[in-house]
């Protein structure tokens, strides 16, 4: 009988072309032709691209980049995941070392694959090779953008007086964005592009950054036209990292007096392409949205209708949250503690993709679900954070409304999330399967609040 290992597994192909021909690098194994793999027991998010290129450098000796994730599996039975990257090869065709040949279309069926699963996401791509990538792939993920975005930034930090201390570092590449470290003379920036469906948040920052620059990346350069920005290091460990209630006392009250700010700007916001999904839209989008849950994974037939039969009471709800003074303003959209920095004490709020008009509550749901277990165990606590964010807002409301406003926000807020993803972002990318199941995550949260 065979047993599933103690820990997982990680195993790793990639697919490599070559830098003039519609030809792939292959390896002989021992039970035929591989892709270049390898396996390891340490895991690394699968956006995550420094492990990959500096993985292919100690194993084959050259330099690349990583284009995107082409497949993901994860076997629970086995406990062993699966992955394929299309990766760009910065090094001469020639400096790949012994035991591996480069071949095309004609040569894939001639071949003993060892893996055979393998031959579908080969097939693939030379289809691809032959033809044209598809339109709606991301430009990072297109051979020659690495060497334009790199030539821009290298550019931009001359005219800033920096000069590169170590290569250009690709970070993480996925639909959502592609993200580089460049070492510099000045300390460390990070360089990120965006998809056209996110361009919104790099004008939302500088809208921010003008009006509180100590809680906003500072931007040294950006390129509107390319959705491109420079970013400056924020020094500091992240709100995840830090127990001390009194520091998350602080980021939730700046977060409340920043939001008021917002709520005097909406038009501002939403011609910047942030979405309008204020409670009226909300509120008119559940029907639809409930009817097209089976498209969804994740999701149980019982789950389906659970959440339908709730439709009515959640309708219900927005219409009693809008009965609350409390005005739309901007919501982060993903406000995990991750996503904010806190630096020489003063907290500072990024990574704005996801940002909506809408009720600012729903930006608090998703900052308590990832909060440190230890801030969470005594109720005093959680009610210590939630008074410190509401208690700006009693220019609108006495703070026994603001209360009964944040448990409906509560509420609602999983459905504002997962329409997000149904209504923006996942019509807008190529592969779904990189965030189809944040639908069935937020939703998941509804069923249980």
């Amino acid at each position: 009988m065979a047993y599933a290992s103690s820990e997982p597994e990680f195993l790793y192909y990639v697919l490599l072309p070559h830098p003039t021909e519609p030809r792939l690098w292959i390896v002989a194994d021992q039970d035929g032709w591989s892709l270049p793999r390898w396996q390891t027991t340490t895991q690394h998010f699968w956006q995550t691209t420094n492990y990959v290129n500096t993985t292919m450098e100690a194993l084959f000796g050259v330099a690349v980049t990583t284009l995107r994730c082409v497949s993901l599996l994860d076997d629970a039975a086995t406990r062993q995941s699966t992955r394929v990257y299309e990766l760009e090869l910065h090094s001469p065709a020639g400096a790949l070392p012994p035991g591996g040949r480069w071949i095309d279309y004609q040569e894939l069926a001639k071949l003993r694959w060892s893996r055979s699963e393998l031959r579908p996401v080969l097939e693939t791509w030379f289809a691809e090779a032959a033809a044209s990538v598809p339109a709606i792939r991301r430009p990072w993920a297109r051979r020659g953008w690495f060497s334009s975005a790199s030539s821009w930034i290298v550019s931009h930090g001359e005219q800033l007086g920096l000069e590169r201390t170590a290569p250009i570092e690709q970070l993480r590449s996925w639909e959502r964005s592609c993200v580089l470290r460049i070492p510099t003379t000045g300390g460390d920036l990070y360089f990120k592009a965006l998809p056209a469906i996110f361009a919104h948040e790099l004008e939302v920052l500088e809208t921010l950054a003008g009006q509180h620059p100590d809680n906003f990346v500072q931007l040294p350069a950006v390129e509107n036209d390319r959705h491109w920005m420079l970013m400056a290091d924020m020094h500091g460990p992240s709100l995840d990292r830090i127990e001390q209630l009194d520091v998350w006392e602080q980021a939730l009250a700046r977060l409340a007096h920043i939001q008021i700010v917002t709520a005097t700007q909406v038009d501002h916001f939403i011609a910047l392409g942030c979405p309008d999904l204020r409670l009226d839209k909300l509120r008119a989008h559940i029907d639809p949205f409930f009817a097209a849950l089976e498209m969804y994974p994740g999701l149980s037939t019982e789950d389906i209708a659970t959440l339908r039969a709730a439709a009515p009471r959640l309708k219900d709800r927005c219409s009693g949250l809008a009965t609350y003074r409390i005005p739309a303003a901007l919501e982060h959209g993903d406000l995990g503690p991750s996503n904010i920095v806190i630096s020489n004490g003063i907290p500072i709020y990024f990574d704005w993709s996801d940002a909506s008009i809408t009720h600012p509550f729903f930006s608090l749901p998703l900052l308590f679900d990832d909060s440190p277990a230890a801030l969470m165990v005594r109720p005093q606590q959680n009610q210590r954070l939630r008074a410190a964010y509401l208690d700006p807002w009693q220019v609108y409301e006495p703070m026994e409304r603001l209360e009964q406003a944040l448990e409906l926000a509560e509420q609602l807020a999983p459905v504002h999330h997962a329409l997000l993803y149904h209504v923006m972002i996942l019509p807008n990318m190529e592969a779904r399967w990189e965030m189809v199941n944040m639908v069935a995550h937020y939703l998941r949260m509804l069923l249980h609040v």
